[in-house]
């Protein structure tokens, strides 16, 4: 026993690491679409196989698995995070293995310490978002794609690559683009291009072929799952922002300001940057291999980043998350070479400013949306009435409803979302609607939102004011949700005082 702990001592930490950051930042589903792929996936559970009917739907290696989980562990919450908490659990185990293989092990013990860790890679997927099992296939291809510039027999590491590179596509199709980024490094290797290109382009439509085989048998028509996602027209953050909306100049301008504002990547960026600058004459002496490995996430992680900008009009860095990967390995090989030049002490700082660097970017992004429609849910568990409320929140409550046992139709019954309530109907107003005329007998007001540490700093330090914009909006406490009678006498017996939304 004692021998396997020394022989495994790196992996089994590195895996400690990982469990105690779920552990940390699991705060159940968070902002995205999550309720589009419980859909989805309750119904594959409750009903049955599922052709998908929209292109969350069709994402399978994201649906399947959440299907599963659902009916191997109930229908709740945790369940349907556990695919992506596997999926982080791959990544982490993948970044090891071939870092240490191409990078070293002091570099990808210190890589894959900090995706373990990261805001980036573990937070916010693990809120169910679709880009964690994305980089897990996208990182893999490239990986695969380093050992067929690395390896003597570099032609079944390529064709995997372009498998790998397939399986992201089924779950997002501008991971495409990472097939691009390749094409262009096979070009300037000026060697066996057409050869090379060949075994890559199989290797990727091989899995499309199969997907294609699926659907025909399944619905018939081969061109199903493209068939459903032209009607697709959702684009980042849910702005449908064109050249003719804000211009030329504002498209590409927006790529930068989405990732210098995105907390889980730029403060990742400076410091690979910074470090990158002040190392600028050894990187030219590190390892052979490790250079093809930043040479190869580096166009990759550009490539995808300029495509999913300008060709998909998707500029959040969570939609090419192989630019942050890439920012990773630099932080990794970065912490190694620091280690080596400064001494142990020089490289735990290091080590520890990036992981401070991630838990606070995990805490500040962590808006805590989804405990006001836990609330909501538990509310009309116990309500004879239907309550009404927005949109969003109402479609959140509705599968809280459903997690804690309440069937569909009387989740959809209970919970209704309205553009004004009228009078008499109970309201449940949240940040989401409180410009809205709600006015009435307050019989309830709670905060159930979690306090985020470094929005408070920010508060009583005075830079979210001195900032100001999104960064003051962003870092106010969130105002009390209430349950309201609309139009019912607001001093009469039973109604609370309204409380100022503006306070503490």
């Amino acid at each position: 026993m004692t021998d396997f702990l020394v022989k495994y001592r790196a992996p089994l930490l590195l895996a400690l690491i990982y469990v105690l950051a779920v552990a940390i930042y699991w705060h159940g589903a968070g902002p995205g679409d999550a309720e589009q792929y419980y859909r989805t996936a309750l119904a594959w559970a409750n009903d049955g196989p599922q052709l998908g009917k929209d292109h969350w739907g069709l994402r399978q290696l994201f649906v399947l698995p959440m299907a599963a989980a659902f009916t191997l562990l109930g229908q709740n919450e945790f369940a349907a995070t556990v695919p992506n908490i596997l999926y982080g659990a791959a990544l982490v185990a993948l970044t090891w293995h071939f870092g240490r293989r191409f990078m070293g092990q002091s570099s990808a013990f210190a890589l894959t310490a900090f995706v373990a860790l990261s805001a980036f890679f573990v937070a916010r997927p693990i809120e169910v978002d679709v880009y964690g099992p994305e980089i897990v296939f996208s990182a893999m291809s490239c990986w695969l794609f380093v050992g067929s510039q690395l390896e003597r027999h570099w032609r079944p590491w390529l064709a995997a690559a372009g498998i790998a590179a397939g399986l992201a596509f089924t779950i997002r199709e501008q991971a495409a683009a990472v097939g691009i980024g390749f094409g262009f490094l096979i070009l300037s290797s000026r060697r066996q291009i057409i050869e090379r290109g060949a075994i890559l382009a199989a290797g990727f439509l091989s899995v499309i072929a199969a997907e294609m085989v699926a659907y025909w048998i399944a619905s018939g028509d081969p061109l199903y799952r493209y068939l459903t996602d032209l009607n697709h027209t959702k684009v980042s953050s849910g702005k449908a922002a064109t050249v003719e909306q804000i211009g030329l100049w504002g498209v590409f301008i927006r790529a930068f300001k989405d990732f210098l504002t995105f907390p889980n990547s730029v403060p990742f960026a400076a410091i690979a940057a910074a470090g990158a600058f002040y190392f600028r004459r050894d990187i030219s002496k590190w390892p052979h291999a490790l250079k093809r490995t930043l040479i190869v996430f580096a166009v990759s992680g550009a490539v995808t980043a300029a495509i999913s900008s300008y060709a998909f009009n998707l500029s959040m860095p969570r939609y090419y998350p192989l630019l942050t990967y890439f920012i990773f390995i630099v932080l990794g090989a970065l912490c190694a070479e620091i280690y080596a030049r400064f001494g142990r002490l020089a490289g735990w700082a290091f080590a520890l400013l990036v992981i401070a660097g991630n838990i606070a970017a995990a805490d500040f992004s962590r808006y805590n949306e989804y405990a006001e429609a836990r609330l909501l849910a538990n509310l009309a568990m116990k309500s004879d009435e239907t309550i009404y409320t927005d949109g969003a929140t109402a479609l959140r409550a509705r599968y809280e409803m459903i997690f804690l046992g309440a069937d569909r139709n009387s989740a959809a019954s209970k919970i209704v979302s309205v553009p004004q309530p009228e009078e008499g109907v109970l309201y449940y107003r949240t940040w989401e609607n409180r410009a809205k005329n709600t006015s009435g007998c307050v019989l309830l007001a709670e905060r159930p939102r979690a306090p985020n540490w470094t929005h408070w700093l920010l508060r009583v330090t005075g830079f979210s004011s001195i900032v100001g914009g999104d960064i003051k909006r962003v870092t106010e406490p969130p105002v009390p949700v209430e349950l309201i009678r609309i139009g019912g006498d607001e001093n009469g017996p039973g109604c609370l005082t309204k409380p100022n939304p503006n306070s503490n």
